[in-house]
């Protein structure tokens, strides 16, 4: 993955319609921003039915993201990395035909580099972790009525970029923001056509990461505790074999 993006400005004089009397170095004629971005990573992933009823599912994922930023007057540059390891396992049992469940569990490890306006200057490291469980269980209670229950965690890590600017106005870098998820449905199918779907959601988030105002400075940081609740009523219809409509309201 390459990512690369160059703001470019052309400033003028005063004789062109400007305010610039002349150029100079800190306000060169052509006026460059950039930002450039690589990365590398490798995925792999595996499955097995040990029995008839069974299917253990692993996997395991390396990234690594790579930038940095700088402008062409001045001595304004600033680079970092990410660097992120993660695997996970899950079983899925059938107890029969009707009843399905998944267990599982991932684990993802981040390491982040940042330096700011020198290349000589030491880098600043920060590490974080994640354990996040999931459970998803579905039952088809007639022909035509299933309902479904899922819970599990998840989890959102600054990126090294923003967590720089934390960094430079010397505040700590954010906890990762984790968030535990609950979710009740039932589906009901009216013969082979239309469709109803019902569903509570219940999103528990602690430590939120967004922005923060102290004094002048503008940096990230935690909110304590966030709670989100809903229902979502979902309903579907298929006329023919090529159309289909479809209504949600949350």
């Amino acid at each position: 993955m390459i990512e690369e993006n160059n703001l470019w400005v052309r400033n003028l004089l005063s004789t062109e319609g400007g305010s610039l009397p002349r150029f100079t170095h800190r306000a060169p004629k052509w006026y460059r921003s950039g930002w450039f971005s690589q990365g590398n990573g490798v995925e792999v992933n595996a499955s097995v039915a040990y029995d008839s009823k069974n299917v253990l599912s692993f996997g395991a994922k390396y990234i690594k993201l790579s930038w940095n930023t700088d402008e062409n007057n001045t001595s304004y540059h600033r680079d970092g990395n990410d660097a992120r390891r993660s695997f996970y396992v899950e079983n899925a049992w059938s107890a029969d035909n009707r009843t399905r469940l998944i267990l599982g569990v991932r684990r993802e490890d981040v390491t982040q580099d940042f330096r700011d306006n020198d290349a000589a200057t030491q880098k600043t490291t920060s590490k974080s972790n994640a354990f996040d469980p999931v459970l998803n269980f579905t039952h088809d209670i007639t022909k035509n009525d299933t309902i479904r229950l899922s819970a599990g965690r998840s989890h959102v890590f600054v990126g090294s970029k923003d967590a720089a600017g934390n960094i430079r106005s010397s505040y700590p870098v954010p906890k990762p923001e984790r968030n535990s998820n609950y979710e009740i449905g039932w589906k009901h199918k009216f013969g082979s056509k239309a469709e109803f779907d019902l569903t509570h959601f219940r999103t528990d988030v602690r430590d939120r990461i967004r922005m923060i105002t102290f004094g002048r400075d503008r940096v990230l940081g935690n909110v304590d505790k966030t709670h989100i609740r809903g229902l979502e009523l979902a309903y579907r219809q298929t006329f023919s074999p090529k159309l289909f409509g479809f209504a949600n309201y949350t």
